[in-house]
């Protein structure tokens, strides 16, 4: 009988034993805490129970404490639940202690110009530079009218005139013969002497008129004969006085521009510019009102330190309802920076209006 009553208990415990074993797999996926959960199993019948927190994770006598993993084994993982919602914010942390200074950050981008300085004065002229190419000639422009024909020159003197020679006696006219062969022209003989004028004989009666002879019939025409030497240059006369100049005729049209001629090489490189500006120079300064006059309006002026002007400027307006900045502009030789804001309200309205003033050294 006693023997029946273990059997049957062991049977029991297995039976207990798998039902814990599937309700704590499942448990174990859900909760990861049950894998550090701690049971005891009795040692004579295999009864299993859970640990009570009150009893300190210990176990009675004749019973074994076994992790729940080191007998079920570790179960799969369920499924994420959904994140339950955020927790409030706890307090702010003290404010830790400072970091190392960071690199110097890059220059910022180059602020507006500012209005223009007065012109200096004019500097020595620059030497002169070497002349450039000669560019190519123009085409040549349209000839221009003729000028007026000048005036005639004075008649040259009458040359004298030399005496004449005697006539001599006419001769009775002779039938026409036929005409001969025409014979080679002789040389050209030497010009005689200029013969001296003879005295003039007295005119003589007239001549009865001869019978007309009979027409000859026409000779053959002879061949031509050969050319005959040139004959001499005669003597070239004095050249007479030089008639005046005449009118200068108009100027012709201006030729059309020739072609611009090739570029000439590259000059060298200019000296370096000078340094820019030194961001470390610049000084702010400020100032603040919140005076407030009878049209409503506060002004503020920044003034610079000695021996600097105002390059830049601006303001921070607080206080009344919906203020408007009316100006914002450098004073008078750059001496600083001022500002005008207008409320919109009367003028007891309470308003605060900041200007800044960045300045650079005039050295």
């Amino acid at each position: 009988m006693t023997g029946k009553t273990k059997w049957w208990t062991v049977a029991m415990g297995l039976v207990v034993l798998i039902v814990c074993s599937s309700a704590l797999a499942g448990s174990v996926g859900r909760h990861g805490r049950f894998q550090n959960s701690f049971v005891c199993v009795n040692k004579h019948n295999g009864l299993i129970k859970v640990i009570s927190r009150r009893q300190h994770n210990r176990c009675a006598a004749g019973w074994k404490k076994y992790r729940v993993s080191d007998i079920f084994g570790k179960g799969m993982k369920g499924d994420p639940g959904a994140p339950g919602p955020a927790g409030p914010a706890g307090p702010a942390g003290p404010a830790g202690p400072a970091g190392p200074a960071g690199a110097a950050g890059s220059n910022g981008a180059a602020g507006a110009a500012g209005p223009m300085g007065p012109q200096g004065e004019t500097g020595p002229a620059g030497a002169t530079g070497p002349v450039g190419p000669q560019g190519q000639i123009g085409p040549q422009g349209d000839t221009g009218p003729m000028g007026p024909q000048g005036e005639m020159g004075p008649q040259g003197l009458q040359g004298e005139m030399g005496p004449q020679g005697e006539m001599g006696l006419q001769g009775l006219q002779g039938e026409i013969g036929p005409a001969g062969a025409m014979g080679p022209v002789g040389p050209m003989g030497p010009i005689g002497p200029q013969g001296e004028m003879g005295a003039t004989g007295a005119q003589g009666p007239q001549g009865l008129d001869g019978l007309n002879g009979t027409d000859g019939h026409d000779g053959a025409i002879g061949a031509t004969g050969p050319m005959g030497p040139q004959g001499l240059q005669g003597i070239v006369g004095p050249m007479g006085p030089q008639g005046p100049a005449g009118a200068k005729g108009d100027t012709g049209a201006a030729g059309s521009t020739g072609a611009t001629g090739p570029m000439g090489p590259q000059g060298p490189q200019g000296p370096a510019g000078a340094d820019g500006l030194n961001g470390s120079s610049v000084v702010t300064a400020t100032d603040t009102s919140t005076i407030v006059d009878a049209n409503a309006i506060v002004s503020a002026t920044a003034t610079c330190p000695a021996n600097h002007i105002a390059i830049s400027g601006g303001f921070l307006e607080a206080g009344a309802t919906s203020p408007s900045v009316i100006e914002s502009h450098a004073t008078a030789a750059f001496a600083g920076w001022v500002a005008k804001a207008k409320t919109q309200g009367n003028s007891q309205q309470s308003v605060s209006l900041r200007v800044y003033a960045y300045c650079v050294p005039t050295a």
